[in-house]
């Protein structure tokens, strides 16, 4: 989401690839959307905007596409996996661009360029929805019978 002149730019993506843009007033009037041309027909679970330009959205069967131009136009990269991927993040360290992306079987997935090329990373036992960034090195996980864990090392060890 990004908010211009009092408006908001918010972007949602679901079943068989959708991906929707909202330009205008914030919640709780966004009824006027616009379908967006996305590059796959496998769901989309998630979605991520590290600033009005640059955004990342992870889906069914290891789906990631990366927006660099606000959302106008998606490409589709390459994730190493065939896991349903539910959610993606990103945060800024120094000239790099590092993005994780977590998902079902323990899936976590980190790119330490921008998220051009992808590696697994430390797993936990559990299903995995959706991870949070407060910096490079701090991040959050949650998943599926209670699990949240945190990292204050970049996703290299994990804690309750």
């Amino acid at each position: 989401m990004s908010l211009s002149g009092g408006n908001v730019t918010v972007f949602a993506v679901g079943e068989g690839g959708v991906i929707k843009k909202h330009v205008g007033t914030p919640a709780p009037s966004m009824t006027s959307w616009t379908n967006v041309t996305s590059p796959t027909r496998q769901n989309l679970n998630g979605i991520f905007a590290l600033s009005p330009s640059v955004m990342w959205a992870v889906g069914n069967s290891g789906t990631i596409i990366k927006s660099s131009d606000g959302g106008a136009t998606w490409a589709t990269k390459t994730s190493g996996t065939t896991e349903g991927l539910m959610g993606v993040t990103a945060a800024v360290d120094g000239a790099n661009t590092i993005v994780w992306a977590v998902g079902t079987n323990s899936t976590v997935l980190k790119s330490t360029n921008g998220g051009e090329f992808w590696a697994s990373t430390t797993p936990t036992t559990r299903h995995l929805t959706s991870i949070t960034a407060a910096s490079p090195s701090v991040l959050w996980k949650a998943g599926f019978d209670g699990t949240i864990l945190k990292s204050v090392n970049g996703g290299a060890s994990w804690t309750l």
